[in-house]
Protein backbone atom coordinates (compact mmCIF):
# COMPACT_ATOMS: atom_id res chain seq x y z
CA UNK A 1 0.00 0.00 0.00
CA UNK A 2 1.19 3.39 -1.01
CA UNK A 3 1.17 6.39 1.55
CA UNK A 4 -1.85 8.40 -0.63
CA UNK A 5 -3.69 5.21 0.01
CA UNK A 6 -3.19 4.77 3.47
CA UNK A 7 -3.65 8.21 3.95
CA UNK A 8 -7.07 7.37 1.82
CA UNK A 9 -8.43 5.03 3.67
CA UNK A 10 -7.19 6.30 7.18
CA UNK A 11 -9.44 9.68 6.08
CA UNK A 12 -12.18 7.10 5.09
CA UNK A 13 -11.74 6.07 9.30
CA UNK A 14 -12.00 2.01 7.78
CA UNK A 15 -8.12 0.98 8.10
CA UNK A 16 -9.27 -1.59 10.53
CA UNK A 17 -12.36 -3.13 8.38
CA UNK A 18 -11.39 -3.77 4.90
CA UNK A 19 -11.08 -6.51 3.30
CA UNK A 20 -8.15 -7.87 1.02
CA UNK A 21 -10.06 -8.12 -3.25
CA UNK A 22 -8.36 -11.67 -4.78
CA UNK A 23 -6.07 -9.94 -7.70
CA UNK A 24 -5.87 -13.69 -9.45
CA UNK A 25 -1.99 -13.23 -10.03
CA UNK A 26 -2.16 -9.54 -10.84
CA UNK A 27 -0.59 -8.16 -7.50
CA UNK A 28 2.87 -7.25 -8.86
CA UNK A 29 3.27 -6.33 -13.07
CA UNK A 30 6.64 -5.73 -14.61
CA UNK A 31 7.94 -4.24 -17.54
CA UNK A 32 10.51 -1.81 -19.58
CA UNK A 33 12.15 -1.05 -16.34
CA UNK A 34 9.14 -0.43 -14.57
CA UNK A 35 7.16 -2.35 -11.53
CA UNK A 36 3.73 -1.72 -10.26
CA UNK A 37 2.34 -3.12 -6.94
CA UNK A 38 -1.23 -3.51 -7.26
CA UNK A 39 -4.03 -3.58 -4.17
CA UNK A 40 -7.56 -3.84 -3.59
CA UNK A 41 -10.30 -3.49 -0.45
CA UNK A 42 -13.58 -4.01 -0.26
CA UNK A 43 -15.58 -2.55 2.94
CA UNK A 44 -19.44 -2.56 2.46
CA UNK A 45 -20.42 -1.35 -0.79
CA UNK A 46 -16.69 0.30 -1.54
CA UNK A 47 -14.18 -1.00 -3.58
CA UNK A 48 -10.73 0.47 -2.97
CA UNK A 49 -7.96 0.25 -5.21
CA UNK A 50 -4.25 1.17 -5.38
CA UNK A 51 -1.30 1.03 -8.06
CA UNK A 52 2.46 1.55 -6.95
CA UNK A 53 4.64 2.14 -9.34
CA UNK A 54 8.43 3.09 -9.64
CA UNK A 55 10.97 2.83 -12.01
CA UNK A 56 14.00 4.11 -13.78
CA UNK A 57 16.08 3.56 -10.37
CA UNK A 58 13.64 5.41 -8.34
CA UNK A 59 13.35 8.53 -10.90
CA UNK A 60 9.79 7.89 -11.60
CA UNK A 61 7.35 7.15 -9.53
CA UNK A 62 3.26 6.60 -9.38
CA UNK A 63 0.35 6.12 -7.18
CA UNK A 64 -3.39 5.92 -7.99
CA UNK A 65 -6.08 5.29 -5.71
CA UNK A 66 -9.54 4.30 -6.94
CA UNK A 67 -13.14 4.35 -4.82
CA UNK A 68 -15.99 3.43 -5.84
CA UNK A 69 -19.07 2.72 -4.75
CA UNK A 70 -22.06 0.23 -5.63
CA UNK A 71 -25.00 1.16 -3.44
CA UNK A 72 -24.27 4.90 -2.78
CA UNK A 73 -24.89 7.67 -5.78
CA UNK A 74 -22.21 9.19 -5.51
CA UNK A 75 -19.14 9.33 -8.45
CA UNK A 76 -16.47 7.26 -8.84
CA UNK A 77 -13.41 8.79 -7.06
CA UNK A 78 -9.63 8.45 -8.10
CA UNK A 79 -6.51 10.50 -6.99
CA UNK A 80 -3.11 10.37 -9.02
CA UNK A 81 0.55 11.55 -8.40
CA UNK A 82 3.35 11.08 -10.18
CA UNK A 83 6.96 11.90 -10.02
CA UNK A 84 9.07 12.04 -12.89
CA UNK A 85 12.52 13.86 -12.38
CA UNK A 86 11.72 17.27 -11.07
CA UNK A 87 8.01 17.26 -12.37
CA UNK A 88 5.40 16.92 -9.56
CA UNK A 89 1.71 15.99 -10.85
CA UNK A 90 -1.26 15.13 -8.94
CA UNK A 91 -5.04 14.95 -9.88
CA UNK A 92 -8.11 14.63 -7.58
CA UNK A 93 -10.78 13.47 -10.10
CA UNK A 94 -14.52 12.74 -9.85
CA UNK A 95 -16.35 11.03 -12.09
CA UNK A 96 -20.25 11.59 -12.89
CA UNK A 97 -21.59 7.76 -12.56
CA UNK A 98 -24.23 8.69 -10.59
CA UNK A 99 -28.01 7.59 -11.16
CA UNK A 100 -29.75 11.40 -10.23
CA UNK A 101 -29.37 14.40 -11.73
CA UNK A 102 -29.72 16.58 -8.76
CA UNK A 103 -25.76 16.85 -7.23
CA UNK A 104 -25.08 20.58 -7.97
CA UNK A 105 -25.30 21.67 -4.38
CA UNK A 106 -22.33 18.25 -3.70
CA UNK A 107 -20.39 19.78 -6.79
CA UNK A 108 -20.40 23.36 -5.16
CA UNK A 109 -19.18 21.73 -1.33
CA UNK A 110 -16.57 20.80 -3.62
CA UNK A 111 -15.59 23.77 -5.36
CA UNK A 112 -14.72 24.79 -2.12
CA UNK A 113 -12.02 22.22 -1.40
CA UNK A 114 -10.58 22.73 -5.18
CA UNK A 115 -10.16 26.74 -4.11
CA UNK A 116 -7.97 25.56 -1.07
CA UNK A 117 -5.21 24.98 -3.70
CA UNK A 118 -5.27 28.06 -6.01
CA UNK A 119 -1.92 28.68 -4.89
CA UNK A 120 -0.19 25.23 -6.64
CA UNK A 121 -0.57 25.59 -10.19
CA UNK A 122 -2.41 24.04 -12.59
CA UNK A 123 -1.72 21.61 -15.03
CA UNK A 124 -3.46 21.62 -18.45
CA UNK A 125 -4.90 18.48 -19.23
CA UNK A 126 -4.82 16.75 -22.42
CA UNK A 127 -8.68 16.20 -23.68
CA UNK A 128 -10.15 13.17 -23.58
CA UNK A 129 -13.55 11.25 -24.44
CA UNK A 130 -14.44 11.17 -20.65
CA UNK A 131 -13.79 14.72 -20.16
CA UNK A 132 -18.02 16.10 -20.03
CA UNK A 133 -17.98 13.16 -17.03
CA UNK A 134 -15.54 14.99 -15.63
CA UNK A 135 -16.98 16.76 -12.44
CA UNK A 136 -16.15 20.84 -11.87
CA UNK A 137 -14.24 20.37 -8.49
CA UNK A 138 -12.03 18.09 -10.05
CA UNK A 139 -8.15 19.15 -9.43
CA UNK A 140 -5.12 18.96 -11.55
CA UNK A 141 -1.76 20.37 -10.88
CA UNK A 142 1.75 20.62 -11.38
CA UNK A 143 4.34 22.17 -9.19
CA UNK A 144 7.35 21.78 -7.29
CA UNK A 145 5.34 22.92 -4.01
CA UNK A 146 3.66 19.86 -4.75
CA UNK A 147 5.56 18.28 -1.33
CA UNK A 148 4.96 15.56 1.28
CA UNK A 149 2.87 18.41 2.72
CA UNK A 150 0.83 19.57 -0.10
CA UNK A 151 0.28 15.93 -1.43
CA UNK A 152 -1.36 14.92 2.03
CA UNK A 153 -3.49 18.07 2.44
CA UNK A 154 -5.04 17.07 -1.21
CA UNK A 155 -5.41 13.71 -0.04
CA UNK A 156 -7.17 14.58 3.19
CA UNK A 157 -9.46 16.96 1.49
CA UNK A 158 -10.46 15.39 -1.08
CA UNK A 159 -11.59 11.91 0.62
CA UNK A 160 -13.07 13.77 3.54
CA UNK A 161 -15.18 15.82 0.84
CA UNK A 162 -15.73 12.56 -0.49
CA UNK A 163 -16.75 10.98 2.53
CA UNK A 164 -18.98 13.41 3.59
CA UNK A 165 -20.85 12.98 0.05
CA UNK A 166 -20.73 9.48 0.61
CA UNK A 167 -22.52 9.59 3.94
CA UNK A 168 -25.06 12.26 2.72
CA UNK A 169 -25.71 10.25 -0.31
CA UNK A 170 -28.86 8.19 -0.89
CA UNK A 171 -29.05 4.43 -1.10
CA UNK A 172 -29.06 3.26 -5.08
CA UNK A 173 -30.00 0.09 -6.72
CA UNK A 174 -26.54 -1.94 -6.96
CA UNK A 175 -27.02 -3.00 -10.48
CA UNK A 176 -28.05 0.25 -11.84
CA UNK A 177 -25.20 1.62 -10.04
CA UNK A 178 -22.71 -0.65 -11.40
CA UNK A 179 -23.88 -0.52 -14.96
CA UNK A 180 -22.79 3.52 -14.51
CA UNK A 181 -19.44 2.30 -13.91
CA UNK A 182 -18.90 -0.65 -15.65
CA UNK A 183 -19.90 1.78 -19.11
CA UNK A 184 -17.20 4.20 -17.85
CA UNK A 185 -14.50 1.73 -17.32
CA UNK A 186 -15.89 -0.11 -21.32
CA UNK A 187 -15.17 3.28 -22.46
CA UNK A 188 -11.44 3.49 -20.77
CA UNK A 189 -10.66 0.17 -22.46
CA UNK A 190 -12.71 0.91 -25.60
CA UNK A 191 -11.80 4.77 -25.96
CA UNK A 192 -8.65 5.04 -24.12
CA UNK A 193 -6.93 7.01 -21.21
CA UNK A 194 -3.65 8.11 -20.15
CA UNK A 195 -2.67 4.71 -17.81
CA UNK A 196 -5.07 2.44 -19.98
CA UNK A 197 -2.74 3.11 -22.71
CA UNK A 198 0.31 2.63 -20.83
CA UNK A 199 -1.13 -0.74 -19.25
CA UNK A 200 -2.17 -1.98 -23.18
CA UNK A 201 1.35 -1.57 -24.65
CA UNK A 202 2.87 -2.98 -21.99
CA UNK A 203 0.91 -5.96 -20.28
CA UNK A 204 -1.97 -5.93 -23.84
CA UNK A 205 -5.68 -5.55 -23.74
CA UNK A 206 -6.59 -9.05 -22.04
CA UNK A 207 -4.70 -8.03 -18.73
CA UNK A 208 -5.28 -4.67 -18.95
CA UNK A 209 -9.42 -5.20 -19.12
CA UNK A 210 -8.83 -8.11 -16.26
CA UNK A 211 -6.85 -5.84 -13.65
CA UNK A 212 -9.21 -3.07 -14.55
CA UNK A 213 -12.41 -4.48 -13.50
CA UNK A 214 -11.34 -5.74 -10.66
CA UNK A 215 -9.74 -2.39 -9.85
CA UNK A 216 -13.21 -0.46 -10.13
CA UNK A 217 -15.23 -3.38 -9.17
CA UNK A 218 -17.18 -4.44 -11.81
CA UNK A 219 -16.07 -8.03 -12.66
Amino acid sequence: MGVICDNAIRTLGIEKEIQKVDLSGLEVLKGKGMTFRISAWDHDDLRISSIDMSGMLGLMKMESVIITASGHDVPLFNIDFVKAANKKTMLAELYDTMISREFETDVEKGMLVKKKFDFVENYPRQSRWYDPLLLGCSLAKRDKVLDDKTVGSVTRSYVTFYKEWYERSTACEPAEKLQKTRSYVDGLLSQGGASTDQFKNMFGPETTEKLFRILFGVR
